[in-house]
């Protein structure tokens, strides 16, 4: 098994539902006709490096360009960089030469290179690096004359294109290389927005910047202009930024739950998108799941489209496996291994079982979703225990390593966009060194992502819908349905969330 474990460890738990919210309240902060105000649901990490969550995404995507960028279909489009020749160990990068720093200066390959070399220093500890160039050592090259950047690690990773585009690769300017305290107060990027001041646990407002033109083609619409400020208001609580929305103190918010009815759609458009995956994991790590025919039994009691619709209040769809469809590489076939309802099937399967503690959290549909699958299981003769707690109560039990729940549901946002994140939370290592919160070891699984982590391409599309298989076949995971997001934009603000649901600032437009 590749040991996708050295790099997960912080990446997924902060993929994890738990990753959102700081506990703070938004005091709002107004509109004005050439600005846009819009909620976070924590602070932000204004240093690129130590991106982790949706939060940090969202600031960073007005702030910081990357080299590379992925577009509403998940494909790969020219960035700072125009283009590239890529390897399964190599990334060769020709860089545009009409990119400035906030401060003016212009961007060379020499800047590029020690931006990303700050990066990969483990001196840094960049929470999500593994997601981009796995478990190898990293090196970058530069070439000013040529205006080009080689990005090379000691083995291969078929991710590393497609990892140069994630939030935590912003390319800091020099400014801010000589000074990296200042990182967490002020920004020093060559993005379409320059940090003007930060009230942590409040607000970040965020100034355009004139000149700035060479923008990603991402696949929205780019009528209207671009608004000349942006607030990002921190707003813990959904029902407070709807009641912020509704009271014309927000322009712009993320909802995943109720409140989203309260929109009135004659003021708003709300997008839907696919923010991440909800599957129940096995703890197959000293109790009865360890037995591939009562995890067998259990996913033939459960529908999923029930519990999508419990769950998701109807928004949510059931998926394949546990790569949301948006993601690339997701394998829409995986599904024909997932084990068909059949609740005769799942009674003689689970005759014998004993009780089955089921763990998850409120913070998804109030706990809904695993109310339905404890009242599937009583419905074929099981003994099922319910712990719904608040998300940090249910995340440190999922990942403390110990066998005292049989069955999770397990909500993951994937701000990303990555398959790394979903793949190292089902394979690899168990917590507390890795993140496969069911502790399952795949052979099969195991020998596809060899194959998928060494190649690009179809090829290695090819090797992750094997991986993608072979935990279904197994009965290693049971996918359920997508995690949606709705964005909710005011009527003559429009924005584009090309990733993971995740709205990109710079393509905010008015009018």
């Amino acid at each position: 098994m590749p040991a996708l474990g050295l790099i997960a460890a912080a990446a997924a738990g902060a993929a994890l539902l738990a990753g959102c919210g700081s506990g703070s309240k938004s005091d709002g902060g107004g509109t004005a006709r050439d600005s846009v105000t819009m909620a976070i649901a924590s602070n932000p990490s204004l240093d690129p490096a130590k991106a982790a969550n949706q939060a940090d995404g969202i600031a960073l995507s007005g702030l910081y360009d990357t080299l590379v960028r992925l577009d509403a279909g998940g494909n790969v489009v020219a960035g700072l960089a125009s283009s590239w020749t890529a390897t399964p160990d190599s990334v060769a990068l020709q860089l545009r030469k009409d990119v400035t720093c906030s401060d003016g200066t212009k961007l060379t390959a020499s800047a590029v290179a020690a931006s990303l070399t700050r990066l990969v220093d483990p001196a840094t500890a960049a929470p999500y690096i593994g997601a981009s160039f796995g478990p190898n050592k990293v090196t970058v090259t530069a070439d000013d004359a040529a205006s080009s950047v080689t990005v090379k690690t000691s083995g291969p990773w078929s991710q590393l294109l497609p990892g140069l585009a994630m939030s935590w690769t912003g390319i800091v300017c020099p400014a801010g290389l000589k000074d990296p305290k200042a990182l967490l107060t002020k920004s020093f990027g060559t993005g379409p927005y320059e940090l003007q001041s930060a009230a942590p646990g409040r607000r970040f407002l965020l100034r355009h910047r004139s000149g700035y033109t060479w923008g990603p083609k991402l696949g929205g619409s780019e009528a209207g202009t671009p608004p000349k400020t942006v607030q990002l208001n921190v707003v813990a609580n959904e029902s407070t930024a709807v009641n912020l929305l509704v009271s014309n103190k927000l322009d712009i918010a993320l909802l995943g739950g109720p409140d989203l009815e309260r929109i009135g759609r004659s003021a708003f458009t709300v997008t839907q998108k696919d923010g991440g995956t909800v599957w129940l994991a096995f703890n197959e790590q000293g109790t009865s799941m360890k037995d591939e025919a009562l995890r067998r039994g259990v996913a033939q009691a459960i529908d999923r489209a029930a519990f999508a619709d419990a769950a998701t209040f109807g928004r949510g769809k059931v998926i394949p496996s546990v790569v949301g469809p948006s993601i690339q590489c997701s394998d829409a076939g995986a599904g024909a291994a997932v084990p068909k309802l059949d609740a005769a099937a799942a009674r003689a399967a689970l005759s014998k079982v004993g009780t089955v503690t089921i763990i998850g959290t409120t913070q998804l549909g109030g706990g809904a979703g695993q109310e339905y699958i404890q009242a599937a299981l009583r419905g074929v003769g099981v003994d099922a225990k319910l712990r719904n707690t608040d998300t940090a109560t249910w995340s440190q039990t999922l990942t403390g390593g110990k066998g005292d729940w049989e069955l999770s549901v397990v909500p993951a946002l994937n701000p990303a966009g990555s398959i790394i994140i979903p793949i190292s939370q089902t394979t690899g290592a168990a917590p507390p060194k890795g993140t496969n919160f069911g502790s399952a070891q795949n052979p099969q699984a195991g020998a596809a992502l060899g194959k998928a982590i060494t190649q690009v391409g179809a090829q290695s599309c090819a090797a992750w819908g094997q991986v993608q298989q072979a935990l279904n076949a197994r009965v290693d995971v049971l996918p359920l349905s997508t995690l949606p997001l709705s964005i909710v934009a005011r009527k003559g603000v429009s924005v584009v969330a090309p990733q993971g649901g995740m709205p990109d600032l710079g393509t905010i437009r008015l009018g």
